[in-house]
């Protein structure tokens, strides 16, 4: 159906306006001294309507950029310059309206004249519209994209750059992650990812297990406390062995500064024991994916440093514990590895082992959680709760 456009129509008038007013009964002096006489265009533009909270309205107000990013087999998100909102459609059972200028009561308050009268089109009838609503940023393709140009010595670097591996700046990332570019950054951090030549790198794990057992070594064969390590000793002895630029990239991650005595030159640096203990503790069980427990704890405080203390805290996100025949095994499973969908990822996590307490599971759903939803209300939605001698478990709701 031709639906007819101003020209066509009916064009209202004052006098129409004072006809209706006077119809409806009411008193021309308490209203607005502009009326407004709506139509619909004759070439309806393509808009879609999205619905934003007062924060991002103010910072586009403010000239901060937001910008929609997804690839075709992605879910679009919406990021700012610091959070990630997922993007839904939803439906509105009344009609939405886009008229382009249309005067609000405020806007009237410049004018005292005679009355006229103002025509406005209407170029957009929705029912539908976007709604965003904060979300934690999916990172597995970071450490994907990542590990194809992992750092693995120096002398490998001519090779890998000839062999046409991408690698990305900060820029290139952003179009590929979707996340802001403070989430981005916090992310990279969190996987002791490093800036080579303008490019994001990661060390390729056993690259990193035998830098850092050199580092270990260095220490042990020189009787240093492990909170009392002479910084720039450590770069001349590991000079020629490995690339400076490692090695201040491994003390960067696995030691912090210490208060500086009169009695010493140089920067002092401790080991940061939980970093040290996760990593030397992961690269036990990456190599043979299951121990029983009690073996493993021997062994895993065996290849520490002397003064560093190991406990199953420092494994979280990396391992589960389950009992068979009256014997505990520790399992390697790193959180990273798993679906990126809570409802797949718990639905894994209960074909591996059939019940949780709260503290066993946290690990591996907490990147699902945000202000709103913590991870109780994740389970109430994906798992059943029951209690056993006063401890509560969670298990599949649809299991047995």
């Amino acid at each position: 159906m031709e639906i007819d456009t101003p020209e066509k129509q009916y064009i209202r008038t004052v006098e129409d306006v004072t006809k209706i007013i006077h119809h409806a009964k009411l008193n021309e002096k308490t209203l607005a001294p502009i009326s407004q006489a709506i139509y619909f265009s004759g070439d309806t533009k393509q808009y879609r309507l999205l619905e934003l909270d007062n924060e991002l309205l103010s910072k586009l107000k403010n000239g901060i950029e937001l910008s929609f990013k997804g690839k075709k087999d992605q879910k679009a998100v919406l990021c700012s310059d610091c959070k990630t909102y997922e993007v839904k459609e939803a439906e509105t059972s009344n009609s939405l309206l886009l008229i382009p200028q249309l005067k609000f009561p405020d806007d009237h308050k410049s004018y005292s004249g005679e009355r006229m009268v103002e025509d406005k089109e209407v170029i957009g009838v929705f029912h539908t519209y976007l709604e965003v609503k904060p979300c934690k940023p999916k990172f597995q393709k970071l450490r994907k994209i990542l590990e194809s140009s992992s750092f693995r010595g120096s002398e490998l670097e001519p090779e890998l750059r000839d062999s046409g591996v991408t690698m990305y700046s900060t820029e290139e990332l952003l179009h590929e992650i979707q996340a802001s570019h403070v989430e981005l950054i916090t992310a990279l951090n969190d996987i002791y990812a490093f800036q080579l030549d303008g490019k994001w790198r990661i060390l390729e794990f056993q690259y990193h297990f035998r830098v850092l057992s050199a580092f270990m070594n260095v220490i042990d064969t020189q009787s240093w406390k492990c909170d009392e390590i002479p910084a720039d000793e450590v770069m001349e002895l590991l000079d020629g062995i490995v690339p400076s630029y490692i090695v201040q990239y491994l003390l960067s991650i696995y030691t912090e500064e210490v208060p500086q005595n009169t009695s010493s030159d140089g920067r002092v640096v401790k080991l940061i024991e939980d970093r040290v203990c996760r990593m030397l503790g992961e690269s036990t069980l990456k190599r043979f994916s299951h121990f029983e427990l009690k073996d493993f704890l021997n062994v895993w405080q065996g290849a520490v440093p002397e003064g560093l203390v190991t406990n199953l805290r420092q494994l979280d996100g990396l391992v589960y514990i389950d009992v068979q025949k009256n014997q505990k095994n520790i399992n390697y499973c790193p959180e990273y590895e798993l679906a990126e969908d809570p409802g797949e990822r718990i639905h894994h996590l209960f074909q591996l082992k059939p019940k949780w307490t709260i503290e066993e599971i946290k690990p591996y759903i907490q990147v699902f959680a945000t202000e709103k939803v913590n991870e109780n209300m994740i389970l109430m939605k994906y798992a059943r709760a029951s209690n056993n001698n006063g401890v509560r478990f969670y298990s599949s709701k649809h299991g047995k």
